[in-house]
């Protein structure tokens, strides 16, 4: 037997959908905003991983990037600033130079991006193309997010699309 809210039921129902949130639950809705981000390598660079330099990126050409969770400084930068929240992080592009991995760095955590293939040129080395996604969570605020090389390396073609997706 099913029965309606009645006239004190919907009274209620309403009563609580115009009762104020608290400053918790606001606070809570204003972490989970979204953001986005898409960066390009500066290419041509001569990165030491025996200085543990890291690589360089600017706005990629597309220019997208939204919410305030993820930021940068100047038109250059070898660090991306990372607000709380759940973040996608896709880096693809060439190497050239030896094979290393990429070492992402979130506050000194590591993830490691590398696929290695066989040579286009058929000289039978094996290249290096990187790719791929990594699911990370972030709790500090202003956690700093870079990516070292392990070996010594000259950054090629490569892109870094960031999400944050709660």
């Amino acid at each position: 037997m099913t029965r309606g809210l009645g006239i004190v039921g919907a009274a209620f129902v309403v009563a609580l959908a115009l009762t104020p949130r608290s400053t918790t639950a606001a606070a809570r809705s204003t972490s989970s905003e979204l953001a986005g981000a898409d960066y390009a390598c500066v290419q041509g660079l001569q990165i030491s991983a025996d200085l543990q330099q890291s690589l360089v990126f600017q706005p990629s050409g597309t220019g997208i990037s939204f919410g305030s969770a993820i930021s940068t400084t100047g038109s250059s930068f070898n660090s991306i600033m990372l607000q709380p929240g759940i973040y996608q992080i896709h880096l693809s592009g060439e190497l050239s130079g030896n094979t290393p991995q990429i070492i992402g760095l979130l506050n000194g955590v590591a993830a490691i991006w590398d696929t290695f293939v066989p040579s286009r040129t058929g000289s039978g080395a094996n290249e290096v193309i990187v790719g791929g996604d990594r699911l990370v969570s972030v709790a500090t605020p202003n956690t700093i997010l870079k990516f070292n090389p392990s070996l010594n390396m000259t950054t090629a073609p490569c892109e870094l699309v960031i999400t944050k997706l709660q």
